[in-house]
């Protein structure tokens, strides 16, 4: 949905709707599951480390990984420290 050829930045379509929805979700969902702030309450960390956990996905979907993670708990410790560094900023 981020994809530049489905929308235009700033359009307010339904698709950009969708995709400010669903970044919250993913925000909020990230904020229960670890229950964890940057410094200050600061949210930007966790928004962060949704998009660099979705890119990591990505590689393992799509990208160079996808033969070589092929269960979670080969993922899992990579998700982890993703998670951490995105915070720790």
């Amino acid at each position: 949905m981020w994809r530049p050829e489905l929308r235009t930045v700033g359009d307010d379509s339904p698709v950009d709707e969708a995709g400010l929805t669903s970044y919250q979700v993913l925000i909020d969902e990230s904020l229960q599951a670890t229950g964890r702030r940057g410094r200050g309450g600061d949210l930007a960390p966790v928004a962060l480390g949704v998009v660099a956990v979705h890119g990591l996905a990505t590689l393992v979907v799509d990208g160079p990984l996808r033969d070589q993670v092929l269960t979670w708990s080969q993922a899992e410790p990579m998700v982890d420290a993703v998670l951490d560094l995105a915070i720790r900023v």
